[in-house]
């Protein structure tokens, strides 16, 4: 599952909980409800700035967070590129 993917299922699981259908989405935001839809359904791109949009709409906000599987390696990639 690609990060887009993971952050357009987000999206959708913010507006299922929060009882909000598409078509509000879009008269708030001022978009079409087949973009709206096309975002949700992968059809369209979602970027973040659209994916904050939406979620606000729920009362919602996005925060992106970074989860290395290797700090260590990371941290040495880094200093050994010119500062170490």
């Amino acid at each position: 599952m690609t990060a887009q993917d993971q952050l357009r299922d987000l999206v959708r699981n913010a507006l299922l909980d929060a009882g909000i259908r598409q078509a509000a989405v879009a008269r708030e935001l001022s978009a079409s409800p087949k973009h709206i839809n096309q975002m949700l359904t992968g059809k369209a791109p979602m970027g973040l700035p659209w994916a904050e949009r939406i979620v606000a709409v729920c009362g919602l906000r996005v925060t992106v967070g970074l989860e290395l599987d290797d700090p260590a390696a990371c941290v040495h990639e880094l200093f050994a590129g010119g500062l170490a």
